[in-house]
């Protein structure tokens, strides 16, 4: 999703952008993964490529919106949970896309962390 964002022709159409901590995470994760090539390059199956070949759509109009700024980047309190409180159990499985990004949130706010749940039994 991250590299997705990252690409200038995505904030130019949408309106969404990433903030410069994401931005330079992308960049400098990109070199370090073997298979990254894939993700830019692939015969026009690449997100690069199959992004940018959308060129129908208009310029986005507007205030941008930038991913990992604001309210969502900064949880108000981190750190243990309280006195009489339970910390945060998110069910879900390690390779769930829908459930992993919930579990990190948590799990960097020091609040909680994955509940394994699987869906196959």
């Amino acid at each position: 999703f991250l590299f997705g964002l990252s690409l200038p022709f995505v904030e130019k159409k949408s309106g969404v952008k990433l903030a410069p901590r994401l931005a330079q995470y992308v960049e400098d994760m990109m070199p370090l993964m073997k298979t990254s090539g894939i993700l830019t390059s692939n015969g026009g199956w690449s997100i690069k490529e199959f992004v940018e070949s959308k060129t129908d759509f208009p310029d986005f109009t507007g205030e941008l919106v930038v991913v990992g700024e604001g309210l969502a980047a900064s949880i108000g309190q981190k750190g243990a949970a309280k006195k009489d409180e339970k910390a945060a159990k998110i069910h879900g499985m390690p390779a769930s896309a829908n459930s992993v990004a919930a579990v990190l949130c948590a799990m960097d706010a020091g609040v909680g962390g994955l509940e394994f749940c699987n869906l196959m039994e």
